[in-house]
């Protein structure tokens, strides 16, 4: 059954409600599908994806919040700099700061609804909260395609997906 609310979503809030509707949360759905359609990653591979993304002038879509209120921010990363306790993203006039240490899991994701393929970095709380969904633009240009398959193909290389 999960296999086929996964497959059939037609969006984020769509894969949502079908796990809702069978009593799953997102983080259980996420391992459950490991190796099929998601890979979980360490925080390193986070900072790396960050750096190799402000290292390029390829925009990034972020987007934060909770199930009540989401933001969503569309620029290239400016810079990040990486502290032991804290991190802290320039996007366009947005500055992010991020706990690394309250992240619990860190997924890498193939959405079923994506064409063409837009994998998603997700990011989780203890608690199984949404932190942060790090993904390339929702219409990317050829050129930002390719930016985005270089720095996420780093992330791949050598990982079951």
């Amino acid at each position: 059954m999960l296999r086929e609310a996964w497959r059939d979503a037609g969006s984020d809030r769509d894969l949502d409600l079908r796990l809702e509707r069978l009593g799953l949360s997102r983080v259980l759905a996420l391992r459950a599908m490991e190796g099929l359609c998601t890979t979980l990653l360490e925080v390193q591979d986070l900072s790396d994806l960050l750096k190799g993304l402000a290292s390029v002038p390829v925009p990034a879509q972020v987007q934060l919040g909770n199930r009540h209120c989401l933001q969503i921010l569309e620029s290239p990363l400016d810079s990040l700099l990486a502290g032991a306790k804290e991190w802290e993203v320039q996007m366009g006039h947005a500055t992010l700061r991020l706990n690394p240490s309250s992240l619990d899991s860190i997924w890498l994701v193939v959405p079923p609804w994506t064409k063409p393929e837009r994998p998603q970095i997700e990011c989780y709380d203890a608690a199984g909260e949404r932190v942060l969904t790090l993904s390339s633009p929702l219409t990317p240009c050829p050129l930002v395609q390719v930016g985005w398959q270089q720095v996420v193909g780093r992330l791949e290389a050598g990982r079951p997906i």
